[in-house]
């Protein structure tokens, strides 16, 4: 029999039903992980300082702090959206949610699969915009001087490169939490492998239900960014339900 789909705007809505009387528990979780981020970002910042003090701005000392500062960044954030993640599966299964559930990505057993694909996707990413990057070094943009448009032009056709290699890994990554989740015993790689079986054909849906929260984040944006504490687990339930749309389809 053929496999059906839920629509985008169906699982939107369903998302919402299921966080009805659940959002005060995911907003707290969520304001916590902003203040450990912003309290995390004041000491990289004064440790960054220390590190050029020491070995100067430029440099490969400064560049693998650099890089490792972006790591750890990126670990945190990963952190949060396991959290959500598993928080998200327990609301749509009908389980009880506690507040904890929102911090399992610092237990053993699941902060190693987090760092591995937090690792890959920052790897893809240095790769995908390796090139922008390069182009932008020495670029000046200033709307009052002269600006290099040749320049501008190749850095903004080395982006458009990038972005249109790394939004299909993305897309694939973005469920591996998921799997990880839901097959504990596979290792890192195998969760990477069928993430990619599990989004192959499904893409466009998956970034047309990522685009169409743009609004809202502008939205969001008018509000001094006081909106995201709502914005964030109505987006992450909304990806969940469409991870369990994709493993367990209708059919008829």
């Amino acid at each position: 029999m053929m496999k059906r789909y839920l629509k985008n705007d169906v699982l939107k809505d369903r998302a919402k039903y299921y966080l009805d009387g659940h959002y005060g528990t995911m907003i707290l979780g969520f304001f916590f992980f902003i203040t450990l981020l912003m309290c995390f970002s004041i000491m990289l910042t004064s440790a960054e300082l220390a590190v050029q003090d020491t070995f100067g701005k430029t440099g490969a000392a400064m560049t693998l702090f650099r890089w490792l500062g972006n790591f750890a960044t990126q670990l945190l954030v990963a952190i949060l959206q396991f959290g959500f993640a598993y928080a998200c599966l327990k609301l749509a299964c009908r389980q009880r949610l506690l507040y904890t559930d929102l911090f399992c990505g610092f237990q053993g057993e699941s902060f190693l699969p987090i760092a591995v694909i937090t690792f890959v996707r920052l790897v893809i990413n240095s790769v995908c915009f390796a090139l922008s990057d390069y182009l932008s070094r020495g670029f000046n943009f200033s709307l009052t001087g002269e600006l290099d448009l040749l320049q501008l032009l190749y850095i903004l056709l080395a982006l458009l490169g990038g972005y249109v290699i790394y939004i299909p890994i993305s897309l694939a990554l973005d469920l591996s939490f998921y799997l990880v989740l839901d097959f504990p015993e596979k290792n890192s790689f195998e969760v990477l492998r069928d993430s990619f079986k599990i989004i192959r054909g499904h893409r466009k849906r998956f970034l047309y239900l990522q685009l169409s929260f743009f609004p809202m984040y502008l939205l969001m944006c008018l509000s001094l960014g006081i909106g995201f504490l709502w914005l964030f687990p109505y987006y992450q339930m909304s990806v969940t339900l469409f991870y369990l749309d994709l493993m367990h389809p209708s059919e008829g």
